[in-house]
């Protein structure tokens, strides 16, 4: 499923090795529950894989959250090379845990324009955060590596049924 305006993969590779242990690490956290610790900076989404069709789980950075809607707006950092991404473009996502929550979402893809809107508010809201994030992912922190950041991710909405 392709999303208007938003076709660019990324040329970035998403992790491996220690890289992706270090990624993994909440999980347990929040199959301990206490995934209530990170509040809604982070959550925990679980999926089905979309040639295995088995159960996966993967923590991922809250970009924003709206407390009145319970929605929760997160990343794909590697565009569409993003496995989850890839996932729940052919299965609905099947729980999300955050902020001391779990719920069966509705998800929603944002369109490029309120896509941007919401990274725009990120990147100037969390300068130094997103200095880090962006540096990590393989961009520079200069306009052209902005640009390309804002062209690459995409981002999903989840809140409760």
């Amino acid at each position: 499923m392709a999303i208007a305006g938003h076709s660019v993969p990324s040329p970035h590779r998403p992790p491996s090795g220690l890289l992706r242990w270090l990624l993994r690490a909440p999980i347990p956290v929040y199959r301990a529950g206490l995934g209530w610790l990170f509040g809604h900076r982070l959550l925990m989404l679980t999926h089905t894989g979309r040639r295995t069709h088995e159960q996966r789980r993967t923590v991922v950075e809250v970009v924003t959250y709206d407390a009145r809607t319970h929605e929760s707006i997160v990343a794909a950092g590697w565009g569409t090379a993003t496995q989850w991404y890839r996932n729940i473009q052919v299965s609905t996502a099947t729980e999300i845990h955050t902020g001391g929550e779990h719920y069966r979402p509705v998800q929603r893809f944002l369109g490029e324009e309120e896509a941007r809107e919401v990274l725009e508010g990120y990147l100037a809201a969390h300068r130094f955060a997103a200095r880090f994030v962006l540096r990590w992912l393989g961009y520079e922190w200069s306009a052209a590596g902005r640009e390309e950041f804002l062209r690459t991710v995409r981002l999903v909405g989840f809140r409760p049924r």
